[in-house]
C-alpha cells in the first residue's frame, strides 16, 4: 500500500503567505487540501511539509488521496509530508518550501520581522529524491487535524509507517 517514485523536487510556495501577497510568485495562492476546520484554510508551504501529485487521473489510478502521509527522502535525510497540492498532468516531484528545508535544501532567502518569506530561490533538487506515499493514511491524521498540530501528527505516524517498510 506504498506508491513509490525518485526524481527531481521542485519548488511550490502555494499557499504561503509569500504566495498570496505576490502575484506571479506561484501559480495559485491555495492548496488543493485543506484543513476540515472553520474557513477550510490552505497548508502553508512556508510552514508545513507537503508534496504536489499531478493531475490528470495520477491519485484515482494509484489510489492517492489528499491528506495521505509521504516520506520523503534525500541524500541522508528524511522528512514526513502531506500530500496537499496537485499539480500539471504529467509533473511528478514538487515539494513545499518546508519540505525543501527539512531536507537541507533551504529555498526561502530573505525573511521579514514576522519571520515570512519574502524572497524565494527558484531552484529545486535536480535529482535523487525519493518519495514514498502511504495510501489510505490521511485517515491517521485527518480528525482534528490543525495548524497547530499538523507537523507533530506528520512526524509521529510518518515515522511508524516508514518503520513497516524498513522491516
Amino acid at each position: 500500500n506504498v506508491v513509490f517514485f525518485d526524481g527531481k523536487m521542485g519548488v511550490d510556495a502555494d499557499g504561503s503567505p509569500l504566495s498570496q501577497k505576490t502575484p506571479g510568485v506561484t501559480d495559485q495562492p491555495q492548496t488543493s487540501f485543506r484543513y476540515p476546520s472553520s474557513g477550510n484554510p490552505s497548508v502553508d508551504s512556508d510552514k508545513v511539509p507537503f508534496i504536489v501529485i499531478p493531475g490528470g487521473g495520477f491519485a484515482k489510478a494509484l489510489g492517492v488521496e489528499f491528506g495521505d502521509i509521504a516520506a520523503v527522502v534525500y541524500k541522508d535525510r528524511i522528512a514526513y509530508a502531506l500530500v496537499a497540492d496537485q499539480g500539471p498532468a504529467c509533473k511528478l516531484g514538487e515539494g513545499s518550501m518546508e519540505l525543501h528545508k527539512e531536507l537541507g535544501h533551504t529555498v526561502c532567502i530573505a525573511r521579514d520581522a514576522a519571520n515570512e518569506c519574502t524572497k524565494l530561490r527558484n531552484a529545486g533538487i535536480e535529482r535523487d529524491v525519493l518519495y514514498f506515499i502511504f495510501l489510505g493514511s490521511r485517515s491517521k491524521i485527518i480528525n482534528g487535524l490543525n495548524p497547530g498540530n499538523i507537523n507533530n501528527r506528520l512526524s509521529v505516524e510518518g515515522a511508524g509507517l516508514m518503520s513497516t517498510i524498513n522491516r
